[in-house]
């Protein structure tokens, strides 16, 4: 993996977490819980997404906005800013 490539997803990363701190009040993700049976677990189907395509809002801007829900792997090339 290239180094840019992996500075993006280092900070995507880092801001998930950062938002999941900072936002408990508005998130009403439920939990996902694993059994010890085998089986499948999707935990990107609770994921609400807003993107910013002009990359212009900050995080409290964002925090007023509607998420809806997505799947990221599905996203393909965004322009802008993609919040979770």
């Amino acid at each position: 993996m290239n180094r840019p490539v992996a500075r993006y997803l280092c900070c995507l990363f880092a801001s998930c977490q950062l938002a999941a701190v900072g936002w408990p009040e508005k998130s009403a993700a439920e939990p996902l819980i694993l059994h010890p049976d085998p089986g499948y677990y999707a935990p990107a189907d609770p994921i609400e997404v807003f993107i910013d395509p002009a990359a212009t809002l900050d995080f409290g801007q964002v925090q007023a906005q509607t998420f809806r829900r997505g799947n990221p792997e599905t996203f393909g090339f965004e322009q802008g800013n993609v919040w979770l």
